[in-house]
């Protein structure tokens, strides 16, 4: 059972958005799972008017000597017709529920019977889902396509290795900032893109107030592109995309990061 890591760098490009709509859309619904795995704190209660328990917390709880595949299990609830795993929108109580469990959590994911869809957060030094992200066999690094987002982006995806892909979000207004196309990020940060998330405010919201039934999202922007990404995991072509030539040593500074001013190396 694949499982499949979502994770941003610095600001919140619509991460959980992204987890969620491909969890709606799985092919093999319903044997995935989301397991909202953020330290900073899960939105997914807040957004969905929720309970964040049962969730992390009360597994964390229950299995501070043992965790099962059933006890997993039993600690969802469902999210929009999802199975989610929930985490506690406060920092310090997510961050805890994550250091007692996400090593054996990892270590359960092949046994669980569900593929697993994990909405990691921000990827930063000292992460306690890091058992979580190295067990993945892709990680989506989610980011804007800006100068500035993607410098970051070059750095994280050598640290992560060759399960790293880059997941773009364009179309959201960010002042100041020029958004490049698919091919030139690519050849900038040496990480295939698997694509690019569509702005649909609109599809969101719906997604998230659970508003319309299915068949109106199927017909948005936003649910076309998941179905897209969704399919394209589960058959390996995530992972099978023919890398980009990296660039010659001191010619990393294309024109997407030398507008910016910051070079990778």
């Amino acid at each position: 059972m694949p499982v499949v890591v979502l994770a941003s760098l610095k600001s919140s490009p619509g991460t959980t958005t992204a987890a969620l709509a491909l969890c709606q859309v799985w092919p093999r619904a319903p044997r995935v799972i989301l397991i909202e795995a953020d330290p900073a704190g899960g939105d997914v209660a807040a957004r969905t008017g929720a309970s964040p328990d049962p969730g992390l917390t009360t597994l964390a709880a229950a299995g501070r000597r043992e965790i099962t595949p059933a006890m997993i299990e039993q600690h969802c609830r469902s999210v929009a017709g999802v199975p989610a795993l929930l985490c506690s929108p406060q920092p310090q109580t997510a961050a805890a529920a994550l250091s007692t469990v996400a090593q054996r959590m990892a270590s359960l994911l092949g046994d669980l019977g569900y593929d697993a869809v994990c909405d990691c957060g921000r990827l930063q030094q000292g992460h306690p889902a890091a058992p979580l992200i190295q067990a993945a066999d892709l990680i989506l690094i989610v980011a804007r396509p800006t100068a500035v987002e993607l410098s970051r982006v070059a750095t994280a995806a050598k640290e992560l290795g060759g399960r790293a892909r880059v997941l773009l979000v364009t179309g959201s207004p960010v002042p100041g900032s020029t958004e490049y196309p698919s091919a030139e990020v690519a050849q900038a940060v040496g990480v295939p893109v698997i694509g690019t998330m569509p702005y649909d405010p609109a599809a969101a919201s719906t997604l998230w107030s659970g508003s319309a039934g299915p068949r109106v999202l199927e017909r948005s922007q936003l649910y076309r592109w998941a179905r897209r990404i969704a399919s394209a995991i589960l058959v390996g072509s995530a992972l099978s995309a023919v890398e980009p030539q990296p660039p010659a040593p001191g010619q990393l500074s294309l024109p997407l990061l030398r507008r910016a001013g910051q070079v990778v190396r």
